[in-house]
This record gives C-alpha cells, structure tokens and sequence, in this order.
C-alpha cells in the first residue's frame, strides 16, 4: 500500500496545521519537525515504565509526571536536593585491634574542650565529605572492653573528637571512683552524637579512649579489644 503524504505546499514557512473541533492547533508542521499543541502534550499521560534514558533539564516534577511508573536505572545527580530526614551517605569503620590508654600519674592538661587529667588512644576513625553544609552527622559507636586496672581516683570512657580539635563530651567521669566498681572487665560503652555538617570540607571524627586520673596512687588504664564506628550524613 502506498504511504499517504500530507505536505504544506513548497516555500519556506508553509505549513500543516491539523485542529481540533473548537480551532485550536493539534499538530502544527514546521520546516523541520512538528510541533504538538499543548493540549496535546498535557494528554501525555500513559508513558509507561522508564528504564533508561535522561529527563532534560526542563522537566519539572508537576502533574504530568504522575504516570511515569518505574524508573528502573539512573542515577541522580549531585545537584539532587533529598527530602529532609534521608540518609544522604552512610560510612562506617569496624577493627578487632587491642587499644590501651595508661595513667598513672593523673593531672594531665585539658585537650579538646574536655576535663583535664586524661590519657587518650586512638580506637578508629572515619574522614568524610559532606554533601551538604546543612546536613546533620548521626555517629554512633560501640567499643569492647579488655581486662583494664584501676586507680583509686580514676575513670575510663570515650569520646568523639572532630579533626584533633574539637571534643563532643559523652560523660565526663565514668565509673568514677573506678576501684569501686569491681570490674576486671568494664562493659561495653556505646554512644550516638548528632554533629551539624556546617562546610562541605572534609573532616575526620575519632573515636578515642581515655583513663582518667587525679592525684593518688595506682595506674588507671583503658584497655579495648574492638570497636565499630558509623556515620550517617542525615538531609536536613
């Protein structure tokens, strides 16, 4: 069967105009292509389901969106804006390596914003980029506890410490007095910190142990045998 050929007659300019009952441009040809009316484009509506492709930077999420179904693959570009409470990035660090802090002397100078008389020791990290400057930091730790001595006016605990500098306190002396504790073994000390993001700089959070001492006698250490360390980069 032959094609049927509808054309405007030769000259530039000339076109094909097909309208509706009340006059209005369905499809209008031009020198190159057509042009849908917008009546038309907004009847768009069954287009199915997606699974590849790039919506143009036009697009904008309205109501004609509605029946896109399930876009199956894509990613989403760094310039996405996610609805506030989503986790915008999780990292998460984990070790079964001995760590040990001794004092036995007490009276150590103040670091990081918190009381003086500690001995620290690094017991993981994590270095993390923001995505956002307005973001919010979930951090949550857990650490497992070795065989640990205990000094008369002594403690042990941990804490999260940004970039060496800044501390964000947990409790300040725990298990204070530690003799009186008991424990060979302390328990396990986990804790969650909300930290605000406030640059897209990188920054690196530690996890640190610390034995505590004033003046007296005795050694007073902290002594860990693993630790997990997560950070969740919430959308705000």
């Amino acid at each position: 069967m032959a094609n049927l050929i509808i054309r405007p007659a030769t000259g530039a300019g000339n076109k094909v105009v097909v309208q509706d009952q009340a006059g209005a441009a369905v499809l209008t040809t031009a020198d190159s292509g057509a042009t849908l009316g917008n009546s038309t484009q907004d009847n768009i509506t069954r287009l199915g389901t997606v699974t590849a492709g790039t919506l143009g930077s036009g697009v904008t999420g309205g109501s004609g969106l509605t029946a896109l179904g399930t876009v199956t693959s894509g990613t989403l570009g760094s310039g996405v804006t996610m609805p506030a409470h989503s986790v915008i990035q999780m990292l998460e660090s984990g070790n079964q390596n001995d760590y040990i802090a001794s004092n036995s002397t007490g009276g150590q100078g103040a670091l990081y914003g918190f009381p003086a008389g500690r001995v620290y020791v690094d017991v993981n990290s994590i270095a993390i980029t923001p995505k956002s400057a307005t973001s919010k930091f979930i951090i949550i730790s857990s650490v497992g506890m070795n065989s640990m001595t205990a000094r008369t006016t002594g403690a042990w605990g941990t804490a999260l410490v940004k970039d060496n500098t800044t501390g964000y306190q947990s409790s300040t002396f725990p298990y204070y007095p530690a003799t009186n504790t008991g424990w060979t073994y302390g328990p396990d000390i986990s804790y969650t910190w909300v930290v605000a993001s406030t640059s897209t700089s990188s920054v690196t959070f530690y996890l640190k142990g610390y034995a505590y001492g004033e003046g007296g006698s005795g050694t007073q250490t902290f002594s860990s045998n693993c630790s997990q360390l997560t950070i969740l980069e919430i959308a705000t």
